[in-house]
């Protein structure tokens, strides 16, 4: 298959054409299970299509529990759907990649039963709460906030570029210290005398604050329902590979993935079956395209 490319097909029937271990980084960003078609396919049914990826998996433990539990309901249905692709998302993986799988409390304590069964509980490495400011606050009950980012690697010896947040205003004061180029510090406090320097920032965790969703002003809104904020993906990006290396976003909507792994001058590859999805994100990579080699010229 073609690379800097998106297909408008099902991921599951692209990633079979792909090698082993050719992809350094995978974030996804799939259907949360709303039983709602919110402009793309979110309602979960029984069918034939289901049955036959429900007999490769069957014997599996946790598609066995799950079945139990549920039933052939509409969640066990949407669980089959998500076990079979994340299979082959792991077969595709590089030795030294990662997969970030982006999901809310309809389903992550699922989909991490489900990535500890395929990538093994002992290659965990985050659950990253993204914490945002919009959202409705329901009359009983605390409002929803956050949305559930689960951070795997394929091995333990992973590629991972620490990423450092900017120490917050109200901590400013603690470095009060300026060297002789006139940066400001502070000490590690008793005999620790390491200068600790406010523009290094601090070693980030894993609850972000500092990202919020695209609202209906945004500049880089695209009209996509689902759609996720560039800074979000940059991030991601950055921490988990470099230059040159293959992005992939198998569920990739508007396009995001995609268009900040060219940007930070990697490789990437992208499946959206849904029809308006694929088309925005075919038309914002052409004209991002044009506008990289307008600037590099």
């Amino acid at each position: 298959m073609e690379l800097d490319i998106i297909y408008n097909k099902d991921c599951l029937e692209g990633m079979k054409r792909l090698p082993d271990g050719i992809i350094n980084l995978v974030y996804i960003d799939p259907p949360f299970c709303t039983q709602k078609n919110r402009g793309y396919k979110d309602v979960w049914k029984w069918d034939e299509e289901i049955e036959s990826h429900y007999d490769i998996i069957k014997d599996c433990k946790v598609i066995k529990a799950f079945k139990i539990l549920l039933g052939r309901n509409y969640l066990f249905v949407y669980l089959v759907y998500i076990y079979i692709r994340i299979m082959e998302m792991h077969r595709v993986l590089a030795g030294d990649g990662s997969i970030y799988v982006h999901c809310d409390y309809r389903v992550d304590s699922y989909l991490r039963l489900i990535l500890d069964d395929i990538f093994g509980k002992e290659n965990f490495v985050n659950e990253i709460i993204w914490k945002y400011h919009a959202g409705t606050t329901p009359w009983k009950g605390l409002g929803r906030k956050h949305d559930v980012i689960l951070f795997y690697s394929k091995n333990p010896d992973f590629k991972f570029n620490q990423w450092r947040e900017p120490i917050p205003p109200e901590k400013w004061k603690d470095y009060r210290f300026v060297d002789e180029e006139g940066r400001k510090y502070r000490l590690g406090g008793n005999r620790d005398t390491t200068r600790y320097y406010l523009d290094e920032g601090r070693a980030a965790v894993d609850v972000w604050v500092d990202i919020n969703i695209i609202n209906k002003a945004a500049k880089e809104r695209l009209n996509f329902p689902t759609q996720k904020p560039q800074k979000l993906l940059e991030r991601i990006v950055k921490m988990s590979s470099n230059e040159g290396d293959l992005v992939a976003d198998f569920f990739c909507g508007s396009g995001t993935t995609c268009a900040v792994a060219k940007k930070l001058n990697r490789c990437y590859i992208g499946f959206e079956i849904n029809l308006k999805g694929y088309k925005i994100a075919k038309s914002r990579l052409e004209a991002e395209k044009t506008l990289w080699d307008m600037k590099s010229e």
